[in-house]
């Protein structure tokens, strides 16, 4: 992008800048404005991305979570983990649904008609072509993206508020300890 900025080197503790001033190619023509419009749409588009990433990224926290207390309620009698864990295996469920519908399952062959949440991602920012200002199209396909990932993250709030955190509650009120609980040891007559 054409303008003035400032360059830092450093070296072995030294240091020193200057500025450089980069102009437009001088073979095309270049619209300010225009330029602008699509680093904007762009941006627009990188925040769908962000958000639907921090969406996968909590999910998938969620679930090693939950590994993590399966594996913690070892130790526990079966009177207590047993909810616990049926409470985890609904969750767990839940979540890999949520999974389903964000993408494509791995090493999936064929087709199968449904529109995932990384489809949606896709064609929202597939218009957004970096260097091309917005246009009916492009924002109209933001619009849908934006509405179908707004949605997305309402559903991901509104399990993480109800049933996880109901769960979480439960987990919490368990005593546990990571080692089973010792015996004395002896030798039978």
């Amino acid at each position: 992008k054409p303008g003035t900025y400032k360059v830092v080197f450093r070296w072995k503790g030294h240091k020193d800048s200057t500025s450089v001033k980069v102009h437009s190619d001088p073979r095309m023509e270049w619209d300010v404005a225009a330029d602008e419009e699509a680093r904007v749409a762009m941006r627009r588009g990188m925040e769908l991305i962000d958000a639907a990433d921090k969406s996968f990224t909590l999910l998938r926290e969620a679930k090693e979570a939950i590994g993590r207390v399966k594996t913690g309620l070892e130790n526990v009698p079966d009177s207590i983990a047993d909810p616990i864990h049926k409470g985890a295996k609904a969750l767990s469920d839940s979540i890999s649904r949520f999974q389903h519908e964000m993408r494509t399952p791995q090493n999936f062959k064929g087709i199968d008609g449904e529109v995932r949440l990384t489809d949606w991602l896709w064609r929202s920012v597939m218009y957004l072509d970096e260097g091309s200002p917005a246009n009916q199209n492009s924002e109209y396909a933001y619009a849908a993206g934006r509405q179908r990932i707004g949605d997305w993250i309402d559903r991901i709030n509104a399990f993480m508020a109800g049933p996880w955190v109901e769960w979480m509650e439960k987990v919490e009120t368990v005593e546990w300890t990571p080692v089973p609980a010792w015996e004395p040891l002896k030798i039978e007559d």
